[in-house]
């Protein structure tokens, strides 16, 4: 049976770039920390609420920073990169001071260590930032960064830390950023198969280029290493739909997965999937071989204890019609084939219209990345009335393979 939690209000997707940045963890115990814009619309904070009851109720929302002057905001759990430990690493940006600062949360007692300035700015636009953080395997904390999307190389940037933190920006050759004259999307993750655990991994979708590449942190030699991943790669706002990109760590078979929709919400899309390691890119069967025009949005997942992939996207493959939908398929065998599609809903709330775009309801999906009880849980939500709604669901849904009607 699906279990729906209430609907809150999520972040607003429109401040964020492509990619599937986190913001849901499921700790060891089974709590759940949903990170967002606040409980209701008179909320003033960026905070947290947690479940300890798989999401049936939820904490009120603990703050963390001013809602009213957060624009972003990424997280990242220690054990998404093998881990033995519990702590939740926050990053998030203010549009007053035009910062990005970092704290953890400690899950063991729910307690928020003191804000680290990360990057001291000087301007922030208002939308489409770029901001992902991980933990390598050997315990450095990393997290790149784009402050103003609409401004100079030197508010592009990525940061590093062990005992300190080193931060690259401008024409630094440890800025991956570098190069880009135009924003696009990143989600920085630990390295896989690297003899080095300090290494990372970062997938860049370079909007300007049209390009997705895997660049790789030699953290002995502090240098990026490019490889491509694709070409031909259309960008598309994260205010129209959101994420384009979705990508998993692999931990027990040393590789990280990726999906991304080759030309979301155009014709000519498809839904691609690869394995990435620290020497090897390898195509995995598109998820959609040929999607519509109206599917952009695409989210991952994997269960651990089944080693399941699990792919979400919107809308129906076989066409459009009024009110978007979310589906998903599995595969079983490391992306060789994937299952039938899948319904995740099949009806959207009456106040939810599909005017604003031709996504209609539900454009863009949170999942839990990593997740170990046969369980995996996935939220999404739709703009509405100047507020970001969020809903959840866990899976598998009914035996007799029925959806979700949110109401």
């Amino acid at each position: 049976m699906a279990r729906i939690n209430n609907k809150f209000q999520a972040l607003d997707s429109s401040t964020l770039d492509g990619a599937g940045t986190n913001y849901i963890a499921q700790t060891i115990s089974g709590s759940l920390y949903s990170f967002h814009g606040g409980l209701s619309v008179s909320s003033d904070y960026f905070g947290y609420q947690k479940s300890t009851n798989n999401g049936y109720t939820w904490s009120n929302t603990v703050p963390i920073a001013s809602y009213f002057n957060f624009v972003n905001a990424a997280i990242w759990y220690d054990r998404w990169s093998g881990l033995n430990s519990d702590l939740i690493h926050i990053v998030y940006q203010d549009n007053t001071n035009d910062d990005i600062f970092y704290r953890t949360l400690n899950t063991s007692n729910d307690t928020l260590s003191s804000p680290v300035t990360i990057y001291n700015g000087s301007t922030t636009s208002t939308n489409n930032y770029v901001l992902s953080v991980t933990r390598a395997k050997g315990g450095n904390i990393a997290i790149a960064f784009n402050a103003n999307p609409n401004g100079t190389t030197n508010e592009k940037g990525f940061a590093v830390s062990s005992s300190s933190w080193n931060i690259y920006t401008g024409s630094s050759l440890q800025n991956p950023f570098r190069n880009e004259s135009t924003w696009g999307a990143a989600i920085i993750l630990p390295e896989q198969g690297s003899s080095d655990d300090q290494d990372l991994c970062l997938i860049h979708w370079d909007r300007s280029a049209a390009t997705l590449t895997k660049q790789h942190w030699d953290n002995s030699a502090l240098t990026w290493i490019t490889s491509s991943i694709s070409t031909g790669m259309t960008f598309q706002n994260a205010s129209t739909v959101f994420p384009i990109m979705s990508a998993v760590p692999d931990n027990a078979n040393n590789q990280n997965i990726l999906i991304a929709f080759k030309s979301p919400n155009l014709g000519g899309n498809k839904l691609q999937c690869w394995t990435l390691t620290s020497s090897s890119i390898t195509t995995k069967t598109d998820v959609i071989p040929s999607a519509t025009n109206v599917q952009g949005a695409c989210a991952l997942s994997l269960d651990t204890t089944s080693n399941t992939w699990y792919a979400y996207y919107n809308g129906l493959s076989s066409g459009f019609y009024s009110g978007v939908n979310i589906f998903y398929k599995t595969s079983t065998n490391q992306g060789t084939t994937w299952s039938s599609e899948i319904p995740l809903t099949t009806d959207v709330p009456t106040y939810m219209s599909s005017s604003n775009n031709n996504f209609g309801s539900f454009k863009y999906l949170v999942p839990i990345p990593l997740t170990s009880d046969l369980n995996p849980i996935i939220f999404f939500g739709e703009y509405w009335s100047a507020n970001y709604y969020l809903f959840g669901a866990n899976l598998p849904l009914f035996t007799d393979g029925g959806s979700i009607v949110v109401t």
